[in-house]
């Protein structure tokens, strides 16, 4: 336990701290000087007059760490018998600050904890091109149908532009969750199962809902490297696809890394 000598009148004339600016100073009770006026300090009843204790304030500002010796100070010396031999104790420190402050019992308020569900609502869109490894771009053919075609100068305004919007879904989820939609047909990506096999298909929504969005249009966009897959959130394992032949539709696959392309670029256009 740390343990602090008491001050005595006969063993300090003055205290100074690291700045050199006066604390206190044991003066003789005769001379004057701009002292604190307090009753209980300046009567003639007072213990630090009897102790020969007075108390200046100099007209340097005080910090908190000042104010605090002060008022430890003055309470420990309205205290003092005489000339006190025994050391000052933690105990006494804490003694001295339950008799100036007042503890006060805090009310903790119950709220209401969120509890997610698997609900999904839209919170951000951004346009993009999507490509995939081959650097085949998607186009709509005249028959509304995703395809994936090689392009080059004079025909790359072919490719569809897409509104990919986020979804913010259940909590704690470490996946992106995302609605593709080509823009200018407000045509949506859909997974749906067509006999014992998941499909991907086109729906045209005029005005898509931003809650409660359903599950056959939400995409897991996952990222590697400087490439992006889109698994189904309906059906798990099951992704975008497209075949190494040039100008075949975009289906649902669930074979990566095999011969079927499950890697895309997106050029973001927002």
């Amino acid at each position: 336990m740390a343990m602090v000598p008491e001050i005595t009148c006969e063993e300090v004339d003055f205290y100074r701290d690291n700045d050199d600016c006066q604390f206190y100073e044991a003066d003789g009770p005769n001379q004057k000087k701009g002292y604190l006026q307090h009753p209980d300090l300046c009567s003639k009843e007072s213990l630090l007059e009897e102790d020969g204790i007075q108390l200046k304030f100099t007209s340097h500002p005080h910090q908190f760490h000042r104010t605090v010796m002060v008022v430890v100070a003055i309470e420990k010396m309205r205290h003092l018998n005489g000339v006190c031999s025994q050391l000052f104790q933690d105990n006494d420190l804490m003694n001295i600050f339950t008799s100036i402050f007042q503890e006060e019992h805090i009310t903790f308020q119950n709220c209401d904890v969120y509890e997610s569900d698997s609900t999904f609502r839209l919170v951000s869109s951004q346009d993009c091109t999507i490509q995939d490894a081959n650097q085949k771009c998607l186009t709509l053919s005249n028959a509304s149908e995703l395809q994936a075609v090689h392009l080059n100068g004079h025909n790359i305004s072919q490719q569809v532009i897409f509104s990919m919007k986020r979804l913010l879904g259940k909590i704690g989820s470490k996946k992106t969750h995302v609605v593709l939609c080509i823009k200018k047909n407000n045509l949506y990506l859909s997974c749906v199962k067509r006999g014992e096999k998941p499909i991907l298909q086109l729906e045209q929504i005029d005005d898509f809902p931003t809650n409660n969005v359903e599950t056959r249009f939400i995409f897991n966009k996952m990222e590697f490297n400087n490439t992006t897959e889109f698994e189904s959130a309906e059906y798990p394992d099951w992704y975008i696809s497209t075949s190494q032949v040039d100008g075949q539709p975009v289906f649902l696959g669930n074979i990566r890394g095999g011969k079927d392309i499950t890697d895309f670029f997106l050029d973001d256009l927002s």
